[in-house]
């Protein structure tokens, strides 16, 4: 889906439709809708072009592809459980950082980009976009943008929001900061299934181009999604499936 940048003032979703959205699609749902926004320019871009932002579920390829996506971290145990996994494994992914954890825990930060893994915005505190004022939409965004280029050297070019609800604000937002906003295709149902069922589950509804969900903190149930790592890639693996970053998927 492509949404023109600065179209989407004055908390508008979707061509004036009147209503939030919610990014995340089930498992069943293979191909995202396409919709395009289109409206004159806002004071944000003088030079008066439009520009695109892209919400992505699932990426349009042939390509055996997939991105493995991790939210809410970095915490330690978890994340540190994690990294290990991949790195065994030789696999990289798209960590959605938070930005207050990231102050609280720099260190695991370092390792994610040592492995070379991605680095997403994901918000300051985990906010609910959609239920926050529109300076409130930009702090959160700006103040992980701005940390995790500091650390970085290089500003994230992703947004996961949390929960994967949007609102007009925050497209408008993501689109001002450069933005690609990723949603998922697929993603791990801790609640419903232990480590070996959320492995199944989730390699039997891979697709070209799929995008994964899982966490890496939470609270016990999430440590399924750690658990369930191993069979994943090994199952994926067995269709020939390769995962990518979630800026090496769009770039497919």
């Amino acid at each position: 889906m492509f949404l023109r940048r600065g179209a989407l003032g004055g908390g508008a979703v979707l061509a004036a439709a009147g209503a939030d959205f919610v990014l995340g699609a089930p498992a069943s749902a293979v191909k995202a809708p396409s919709v395009a926004v289109t409206s004159s320019m806002g004071p944000t871009f003088p030079d008066s072009r439009l520009r695109e932002t892209r919400v992505l579920w699932q990426a349009r390829t042939d390509r055996r592809l997939v991105a493995l996506t991790f939210d809410d971290g970095p915490q330690p145990d978890y994340t540190e459980g994690v990294i290990e996994v991949l790195r065994r494994y030789r696999v990289r992914a798209t960590f959605n950082l938070v930005g207050r954890r990231i102050v609280a825990h720099p260190d695991l930060v370092g390792r994610e980009l040592a492995d070379r893994h991605e680095l997403g915005n994901h918000t300051w505190r985990h906010a609910n976009l959609p239920l926050e004022s529109p300076a409130r939409v930009r702090e959160e965004l700006q103040r992980t943008h701005d940390l995790i280029e500091r650390l970085t050297g290089r500003p994230p070019r992703t947004l996961r929001p949390p929960y994967g609800n949007l609102s007009g604000d925050a497209l408008k937002a993501a689109a001002e900061l450069g933005y690609d906003v990723v949603g998922w295709s697929v993603k791990f149902h801790e609640d419903l299934f232990d480590a070996a069922g959320n492995a199944a589950y989730v390699a039997a509804h891979l697709a070209p181009g799929s995008v994964i969900l899982a966490h890496d903190t939470g609270n016990r149930s999430r440590l399924q999604d750690l658990l369930a790592l191993p069979a994943l890639i090994e199952a994926a693996r067995r269709q020939d499936y390769e995962f990518v970053t979630v800026s090496e998927l769009l770039s497919a």
